[in-house]
């Protein structure tokens, strides 16, 4: 039910394609296609195999060894590469807030410790599961570690719900960095 909240969601913002890892669950399960309310034939899904955790024998499930998740950490790569700013939504207090969030420009440091700004060509927001989160090895692969500012006592929210809170609140950054 969870995936199927999320995709109608992601449907709502507007989100260009939804990048699912190799442990996730299945898009087109028949829960998460009623859930989705039909928005699972709207937004393109996109399911990321880990051809070294095949080859490792766990079936691609992502389940055992280091390798788990090199699938996402290589279109993680790749998008940087083409200009997409990564952003891992965790629960860390350490975390940058939503709300302080720009998504109008890139900011690189090569090697030499030569920072240059790029133009921003869009954005992608990474999401983990409601248990374990993202694996540690993709969160470093992001631009950027956010998180929803929540009132004290409160650690989480269920994963719709902080997708919803979160991909509108970097759309809505999206459309401050335009004015």
């Amino acid at each position: 039910a969870n995936l199927g909240s999320l995709i109608r969601t992601s449907s709502a913002m507007g989100i260009d394609a939804i990048l699912l890892s190799d442990d996730c669950c299945d898009a087109w399960y028949r829960r998460s296609v009623r859930v989705s309310m039909g928005h699972v034939f709207r937004v393109p899904i996109v399911r990321l195999e880990s051809a070294i955790a095949a080859d490792h024998g766990d079936g691609g499930c992502g389940n055992g060894g280091s390798d788990s998740g090199r699938g996402m950490i290589d279109v993680l790569k790749r998008l940087g590469e083409a200009g997409i700013t990564t952003h891992a939504a965790v629960i860390d207090d350490d975390a940058q807030l939503l709300e302080t969030v720009t998504v109008t420009n890139r900011i690189d440091t090569n090697a030499n410790g030569i920072t240059h700004t790029t133009n921003n060509r869009g954005w992608c927001c990474v999401l983990g599961n409601e248990g374990n989160g993202i694996r540690s090895s993709v969160v470093k692969a992001c631009d950027y570690r956010i998180r929803i500012g929540m009132a004290q006592g409160v650690d989480s929210l269920s994963l719709p719900v902080a997708a919803g809170i979160l991909l509108h609140g970097l759309r809505e950054r999206e459309t401050i960095g335009q004015t």
